[in-house]
């Protein structure tokens, strides 16, 4: 009676072989599919971040230019001991004037902080 149960019959293992069968591909197929997805996925990111940082970089090399261009009109006018009230206005509205520079700004007066930039 024991060797009847221990043994396995055909009937019962069929089943379990063509679950394997079909189980066995349909997961390998789902894991290079998932891991092509997440590669595809990342060098999106990557992609995206690189022109992120060529944007970024593009417009700081835009700003220190016009800073520059800036000081250095500022610095001329100041060494030429000309009015400057308009470049005062620009400078204010970019944000590059402080306190005491904005007192050397004043005309007829030498800026002790003026360098002039050549």
């Amino acid at each position: 009676m024991r060797a009847l149960l221990s043994r396995r019959s055909l009937r019962q293992l069929l089943p379990v072989l063509f679950f394997l069968l079909a189980a066995i591909p349909a997961g390998a197929i789902g894991m290079l599919l998932t891991q092509r997805a997440w590669d595809r996925e990342l060098q999106t990111v990557h992609d995206q971040h690189l022109q992120l940082a060529r944007h970024l970089a593009e417009a700081l090399a835009r700003y220190a230019k016009d800073a520059e261009a800036v000081f250095r009109l500022t610095a001329a006018n100041v060494a030429a001991d000309r009015p400057v009230q308009e470049l005062t206005t620009l400078l204010l509205r970019c944000g590059k004037v402080d306190r005491e520079f904005r007192e050397c700004l004043k005309p007829r007066r030498p800026c002790p902080h003026a360098i002039l930039i050549q």
